[in-house]
Order: structure tokens, then sequence, then C-alpha cells
């Protein structure tokens, strides 16, 4: 988590990329983090960031600053009442914002969504 609040900072751009990329070493590759962490950065290299950024990245994330960022970040998660995995939050341009809880929500998600007039193609 501090190394993608890193990204989020520095590259957001990337962040995404970053996100799909560590997901599918962890939980498609079986890559276990505790095991080889640098394994698991490895996989974003060079497809998604160059190695020396990579290596930039975690060494920020192991800052005082980036874990008292994470722990913030947490902090208000459960002041809003966030319990689980995936916490989604979302926002529609007209300013409403929708926070739900689990995969088996998105037909929700879509109906609430359905409510605003999207611009045609």
């Amino acid at each position: 988590m501090r190394f993608l609040k890193v990204v989020q900072e520095k590259d957001p751009g990337r962040l995404e990329a970053s996100t799909d990329r560590l997901y599918e070493a962890i939980f498609e590759n079986k890559v276990k983090v505790a095991d080889n962490p640098s394994g698991v950065l490895g996989s974003l290299s060079p497809s998604v960031l160059d190695a020396s950024r990579v290596e930039e990245y975690r060494q920020q994330s192991s800052s005082e600053e980036t874990k008292e960022k994470v722990k913030r970040d947490a902090e208000r998660l459960v002041e809003e009442g966030a319990f689980g995995f995936p916490w989604i939050e979302v926002s529609r341009p007209d300013g409403q914002r929708l926070t739900i809880f689990g995969s088996d929500r998105f037909e929700f998600l879509a109906d609430w969504f359905a409510r605003f007039s999207f611009p045609p193609p």
C-alpha cells in the first residue's frame, strides 16, 4: 500500500497499471510478498515503471512521511465506515458520492450511475 501511495503522488498516471500489475503478481502468479518483495515490485519493470523509478519509489515508501500518509488514509476510511475489500469510493460529475463494500454490489453501482444522464458519445 505504501508503494502505491508513492506512485499515486509521484506518477498518478501509472497508478492503475501499477495496481493491476502488482495484483497480478500477488494473486495470479502467487508471488509471496513476504518471501520475495523485490520479485513483486520487479513485476512493474520495465512495462509500467523503469527499474530506477521502482527503486526510488520503494525507498520512499519506507519513509516515515509515507507511513503517516497511509495511516491517515486508513483512519479516514474507518471513519467513513470501511471494513473490508473491495471498498469502493465513487463520485458522479454532479458531486454525489457513494461508498460501497463488496464485489457483489456492482449491479447496485451500475444502477446508481444510470440515474445520471451521460452525454451522448
